[in-house]
């Protein structure tokens, strides 16, 4: 059915003000949903006729249920580019307008190619991370088998106004390498055929009605893997102790440039020689490696005073293991013997040793970071360089209260309070703006959301996984309730994005949700459940066997009778950094510890079978809905990272079919007196980057106005224009899709109202059960979420 009724977000308080100066398509928003203006099937010749389509380097292929589909070809010889599909679509010339395409949801590739939007040479949004994000990528795992997915984006109105027709150019690109320093590190080449185009859409509306002409595929069944199985963990020790025994044989890198190249050895070694299956368990060989690796550390940081600061761990890992091997290491003698260092001085290894540690807790508290993950590395590193500087010479330690309240800031436990003041770095951090002293965004701002999220600026999928394994690690290091509890609220937190999909041979899988990404987003995610398996700070039992948490423990156990860990064990029985085998061997330990644990009945949420469910977090903006067998993600401050902008990043999977879509949203916010201009870039959304060579490509959203939220009183930091947080997360967000209407609360002391929709027999409020009565405006308090359903 149609949801005919409109959307009116009510503000209830002073000072707020609805939606931004120059927000015509927002206010279009609140129109009733309509019918697609046009569409064009690519491969069927008359089709593309009436749409003026001209296709470069392109072949048409049968793909999905039977259907053409064009698809885009490298050059010869290959270059960064592919082919391009121009076509001409209807719009409407008064209103917001929307484009969809149509792809095949099993295709798959190993060369991650990506397809770009376009029109009369103007970009229509980023080539990589940009809220106005790209088409699609075609990746490795299929995105959706069986079935086709619907891509939809928004038009900019300075292209639309007062047209009734548009050109539009689908163009293939190679991978993008994030990370790259250059055009050319970044821009990896498009080799290989983009997934199949099968059709495009033009209509007035975000929410995508499935053409009941169109065939549609349906929901595959999946087979759960069959192997490998338990006799995994034989082939995770062998690989444990072959590799310890070849790392304890191996000469220590004394030339490092960063503590980075080493930084996995004493973690690894101290953690075998404690572990009594290991093959090195207390062999006098592993401790001499050890004190091989302190000596490397403390020459370096002689010969080079900004050594410790050179990579985020600094002389952590060192620390790290003199609180596992210290009696040990006390006993033979070694640290009372003196080393030379490159000073030409002949110094006693407990005091080199303590200089280095105490040099890097001195630098990282000055260098905090302020993405969670970020954090929980620097301060985990700070807690273990301090901590072993007080088994060597515990006068030059800082308070332990002091240090563990670090941990407690880089988990949510306590408020972030960023870099502490110093004489010797004269206060400054390395956060983006840089140079503050302390509390840069008040005393207020925690690394964790209320609920449990990691915040950067927004809902992170990939990145915010590893808060789980950090969060272990500290755990594991400390034994604090404190810090226990709040690996479980992590935990917790996580389950709700995981969702059923095939894994990368087709068997039955829960995998990550990673289309409503802020950061680095996949299509799909890999597959999750404890943890996610695609990360390299990953290992899928570790939080179920430390805290025993039976919602956790229920997640392991899904796991299990998935048959998914132990595939997940087999892809990483080839790593070879001691890191990695480092979470192989934790994994022994943490799996006999899971497999003894009494059964329990937790299952993910979204797995089939699971009753209806709404989780939203007001303090990230993200909201997961079970309905049935529809699954949806919506994620309101999808990378809004200046300003407001409006913009609802959903996923929306029902056994039909897959939506991706940004959508705009109603918001309400509180007026900062400041906007932002949308630049000129097309790269990303946080600076000119690396543009394509060659013809200047410039920006179709370019010159679009965003008001700038607020930020607290006793903030000084993110400065108005720059990014960071607070800056675009509104107070209150309303979206009406299909069937479905959201309010979302993150304002801590206000209520909104939102208005029930008409229309249909019943309107039910889907996280109660309850039919809401009326068709009035209902309440939403602060720090709360409605999601309502209009009963066909």
């Amino acid at each position: 059915m149609r949801l005919l009724a409109t959307v009116t977000a009510v503000l209830v308080g002073a000072s707020m003000v609805t939606n931004s100066p120059a927000s015509v398509c927002r206010a279009a928003e609140t129109r009733p949903v309509s019918h697609v203006l046009d569409s064009v099937a690519f491969g069927v010749a008359a089709s593309e006729a009436a749409h003026s389509t001209v296709a470069e380097l392109s072949d048409i292929v049968t793909g999905g249920v039977g259907q053409p589909a064009r698809r885009l070809l490298p050059h010869e010889p290959v270059t960064w580019q592919g082919g391009s599909l121009t076509f001409s679509l209807k719009v409407d010339p008064s209103s917001a307008n929307y484009v969809t395409f149509k792809l095949w949801g099993s295709d798959a590739s190993a060369v991650a190619s990506r397809l770009l939007l376009s029109s009369n040479g103007l970009a229509i949004g980023y080539r990589d991370q940009g809220d106005y994000d790209i088409v699609n990528q075609v990746e490795a795992m299929p995105l959706y088998p069986g079935r086709f997915v619907y891509v939809t984006l928004p038009l900019p109105p300075s292209l639309t106004n007062g047209k009734t027709t548009l050109s539009i150019t689908l163009s293939a690109i190679g991978p993008i390498y994030p990370y790259g320093g250059s055009f050319e590190q970044r821009q990896k080449p498009f080799s290989a055929p983009s997934r199949g185009v099968y059709a495009a859409y033009s209509s007035t509306s975000a929410y995508f009605e499935l053409p009941a002409s169109e065939r549609q595929g349906g929901a595959p069944v999946y087979a759960v893997r069959p192997s490998p199985g338990p006799e995994t963990m034989d082939k995770v020790r062998n690989r444990v102790n072959t590799f310890a025994l070849k790392l304890t044989g191996q000469p220590v890198k004394q030339e490092m440039a960063t503590p980075k190249e080493i930084s996995g050895v004493p973690v690894f070694l101290a953690t075998a020689y404690e572990t009594p299956w290991c093959s090195v368990y207390h062999d006098g060989k592993t401790l001499q490696k050890i004190v091989q690796v302190g000596d490397a550390f403390a020459i370096a940081q002689s010969r080079d005073s900004n050594f410790v600061g050179s990579d985020w761990c600094g002389a952590g890992p060192l620390g790290w293991a003199l609180l596992r091997v210290y009696p040990a290491l006390d006993a033979s003698g070694a640290l009372a013997e003196n080393i030379a260092l490159p000073s030409g001085k002949s110094v006693p290894r407990r005091q080199a040793w303590a200089d280095t540690l105490r040099a890097s807790v001195d630098y990282w508290r000055d260098h905090r970071r302020f993405y969670t993950n970020q954090s929980m590395i620097v301060d985990q590193y700070i807690y273990t360089a301090n901590e072993g500087l007080r088994l060597l010479d515990p006068s030059r330690a800082r308070p332990k209260d002091e240090v563990l309240a670090y941990l407690y800031q880089a988990t949510g436990i306590q408020p972030w309070l960023g870099s502490e003041t110093s004489e010797r770095s004269g206060g400054g951090g390395d956060l983006p703006e840089g140079g503050f002293t302390a509390t840069p965004y008040g005393r207020n701002y925690s690394l964790m959301t209320e609920k449990g999220l990691g915040r950067e600026l927004g809902f992170v999928s990939g990145y915010g996984e590893t808060v789980l394994h950090f969060g272990s690690d500290i755990y594991r290091l400390t034994g604090d309730e404190k810090l226990r509890a709040q690996l479980i609220k992590m935990a917790h937190a996580r389950a709700p994005f995981r969702y059923p999909l095939a894994d990368h041979d087709g068997y039955k899988a829960m995998v990550l949700e990673a289309i409503t990404d802020n950061r680095n987003g996949h299509y799909p995610g890999d597959v999750a459940y404890g943890a996610h398996h695609g990360s390299r700070e990953s290992e899928p039992m570790e939080v179920a066997a430390l805290t025993k948490d039976p919602q956790i423990v229920g997640v392991a156990q899904q796991e299990l009778a998935d048959n998914q860990y132990f595939s997940y064990l087999t892809s990483h029985l080839t790593v070879g950094d001691p890191f990695q085998v480092y979470g192989l061997l934790t994994a022994v330990d943490d799996y006999d510890i899971v497999s003894k644990l009494p059964a329990s009945t937790y299952r993910l949420p979204m797995t089939d079978g699971q009753p209806d469910y709404v989780w939203a977090d007001e303090g990230d903006a993200v909201v997961a809905v079970k309905h049935g067998d529809r699954r949806m993600y919506f994620n309101f401050y999808y990378r809004a990272e200046r300003a407001i902008n409006g913009l609802v990043r959903i996923h929306d999977m029902t056994a039909t079919a897959e939506r991706i879509v940004t959508a705009r949203s109603q918001f309400e916010y509180t007026p900062s007196g400041s906007e932002y201009t949308r630049p000129d870039w097309v790269d990303g959304i946080r600076g000119t980057g690396f543009p394509p060579p060659g013809t200047t490509l410039h920006q179709a959203w370019a010159g679009e106005k965003m008001p700038i939220q607020k930020r607290p009183a006793d903030a000084i930091l993110p400065k108005y224009g720059d990014w960071g947080p607070y800056l675009g997360r509104a107070d209150f967000y309303s979206l009406a899709y299909g069937s479905y209407v959201i309010g979302l609360n993150t304002n801590a002391s206000k209520s909104y109202k939102l208005t029930v929709p008409k229309g249909g027999k019943a309107v039910k409020d889907l996280a109660t059960g309850k039919t809401v009565k009326g068709t009035g405006a209902i309440t939403v308090g602060p720090k709360s979420t409605v999601v309502l359903y209009v009963e066909p």
